[in-house]
């Protein structure tokens, strides 16, 4: 059984390409542009989400999105952490989009950051497979921590399917 545990959260931090911003009124807009319309459960989810956003950033404590790729990033992100809080590297439904260069990078980062802090990666991402001389992302993707997989989940994160 699962017991809750209080956490406190120091700060939120991320990367993309292009970010952008969910508090601004055209951020949140193309955000839920990309949802298909008859998807209601999912603009649910991103409502509050932007709720949860807005009420962060109006609390001065909004998640900082920086327009950089993920394995640069992270070295800068990771190279000066503290010990003494977790550091949690989440991804998303990404990689598939990475040249294998960049993930190989995300990787290195991850494991050099071990080495002076606490870390945990959490991942959601389709696991490739070749298929005829193709790599072909399987239909489900796979929730794992630290590379062991909890279960299989639906690239829009619900449900989750346990082994």
């Amino acid at each position: 059984m699962l017991l809750p545990v209080e956490v406190e959260i120091v700060a939120r931090r991320g990367c993309d390409l292009d970010p952008l911003d969910p508090v601004a009124e055209d951020g949140s807009h193309q955000l839920m542009s990309f949802v298909w319309p008859w998807q209601l459960h999912r603009h649910e989810r991103l409502a509050g989400a932007l709720a949860v956003a807005r009420a962060e950033a109006a609390a001065g404590r909004a998640a900082v999105v920086d327009a950089a790729p993920a394995g640069e990033w992270l070295e800068r992100q990771l190279a000066h952490r503290e010990a003494d809080a977790l550091t949690v590297v989440w991804q998303s439904i990404t990689e598939m989009y990475w040249p294998a260069t960049e993930s190989e990078r995300v990787r290195e980062a991850v494991a050099q950051a071990r080495e002076h802090q606490p870390l945990a990666h959490i991942t959601m991402e389709h696991p490739d497979r070749i298929v005829d001389g193709r790599v072909e992302h399987a239909a489900h993707a796979q929730l794992a921590v630290d590379g062991d997989v909890l279960g299989k989940v639906h690239p829009h994160g619900i449900p989750l399917w346990l082994p």
